[in-house]
């Protein structure tokens, strides 16, 4: 489809836009028009042969290139005239909805390179995060920077160590078994569990449990 350039005037944002973008969002978008231009043209419907047109997909677009970067026309695709609300709507989902999903294995193959060599010349992770146009809730860049993550822990620093600890200083009493069930009466002791059970579904302490479950065995022998 050709892209024309329209006066801003003639252009109509839709009175409810079904996208919503955080400020995050709309300075990373500001960013990207700032260092590379408009990319992605606006997608209007014509009215009344022209004398005013419906924008579709691109409302961020056009808040940013009138009022920040102060276009009088801005570059846009017409992809129908005196559509129907109804159809309207449609072409706006169908619009801001259809994208293919990255190959996350590549990604951090290929990108990970470029983010650890940002990294290694002092790039603090939200220069990397505006560089790359990412969010830093974005689960791309939690892969890419391990945001989020879990520092390790040290062994002696473990919820399974600190239990030990509780079991030497004779905190865990008593502790009875039933088959695969155990009765801990003491509230630290039941805290620290509660948050060994979750950790557990860290990588770092997948093991948690089965030193648990020994850590809880041994104690009970030695209490015999």
């Amino acid at each position: 489809m050709e892209v024309v350039m329209i006066e801003k005037d003639k252009l109509v944002p839709l009175a409810e836009n079904l996208r919503k973008m955080t400020d995050e969002d709309m300075l990373l978008l500001e960013r990207s028009i700032s260092d590379l231009g408009v990319v992605e043209p606006l997608h209007v419907v014509e009215y009344e042969g022209g004398k005013y047109y419906l924008i579709v997909n691109g409302n961020h677009r056009f808040q940013l290139l009138t009022k920040k970067f102060e276009m009088e026309k801005l570059p846009c695709i017409i992809i129908g005239r005196d559509l129907p609300m109804e159809r309207v709507y449609v072409e706006a989902v169908r619009l801001n909805s259809i994208s293919g999903e990255f190959d996350m294995v590549a990604l951090i193959e290929k990108v990970g390179k470029i983010v650890k060599k940002w990294s290694e010349e002092g790039w603090n992770n939200q220069k990397i995060l505006m560089a790359l146009g990412l969010r830093k809730s974005s689960p791309i860049a939690k892969q890419l920077l391990g945001i989020g993550k879990k520092p390790k822990k040290s062994e002696k620093d473990s919820l399974p160590s600190k239990i030990g600890n509780l079991l030497d200083k004779n905190i865990i009493h008593p502790i009875t078994f039933f088959g695969n069930i155990c009765v801990i009466k003491d509230e630290e002791c039941v805290s620290l569990i509660r948050e060994i059970m979750i950790s557990a579904e860290v990588d770092e302490e997948v093991d948690a449990i089965e030193k648990l479950r020994q850590i809880l065995r041994k104690g009970l022998e030695e209490n015999e």
